[in-house]
């Protein structure tokens, strides 16, 4: 199973992405942002691949992003913990530092939201994002998502060691469809101005 976008093919993993994982995650900027751990080991690349496809379709769909013009890989984004009972999941996603700024993490994030509200038919998603990094806390907001709580010193940052803040926000389904639309309308126009 995989998704389309315009530009952009959300896929299983494969068991070679692990390179690319390795490589993502070797980026200072990208595990600072990230919780994850510095320096990050092939081994740690190797089992997030193996967990991803045990778990697919059960647990997560934890998709590779891949550019359609270049049949690479880009990023990752994912559904995971999903509650079967109770229909909630927790959602994340990194895009490379190089493909950033590019309208692809939000390009790959409203496919992902329609496949979570409606082949999944979940009725909640939780995304949890450290205080300091405003750009992530800034794209949950532009998506709907409602800060719900902040837990103190929650996590111990990679590289700095430095404890900060976890904030914890939430998107109900009902709040998805009614910004989903203008979000649609809004990245068709930036893609346009992007290709000009």
């Amino acid at each position: 199973m995989k998704l389309e976008t315009e530009r952009l093919i959300l896929r299983k993993p494969r068991e070679g992405d692990w390179k690319f994982m390795f490589e993502l995650f070797s980026e200072k900027k990208t595990i600072e942002d990230f919780v994850a751990p510095f320096p990050y080991k092939q081994k740690y690349a190797k089992e997030w691949i193996t967990m991803s496809l045990k778990q697919w379709g059960k647990e997560s769909y934890r998709f590779i992003v891949e550019l359609k013009s270049t049949k690479k890989p880009i990023g990752i984004i994912g559904v995971f913990g999903t509650g079967k009972i109770d229909g909630t999941a927790k959602t994340y996603s990194a895009i490379d530092i190089i493909h950033r700024n590019n309208s692809y993490a939000t390009e790959a994030k409203i496919i992902l939201l329609d496949f979570a509200f409606t082949k999944m038919n979940l009725h909640r998603l939780e995304s949890e994002v450290i205080a300091p990094n405003k750009a992530s806390n800034s794209f949950q907001r532009a998506f709907g998502y409602k800060l719900e709580g902040t837990k103190r010193k929650a996590h111990e940052m990679t590289i700095s060691k430095k404890l900060v803040d976890m904030n914890i926000y939430g998107l109900l389904k009902s709040e998805w469809k009614k910004i989903a639309p203008k979000l649609k309308k809004d990245l068709k126009k930036k893609i346009k101005e992007l290709n000009k």
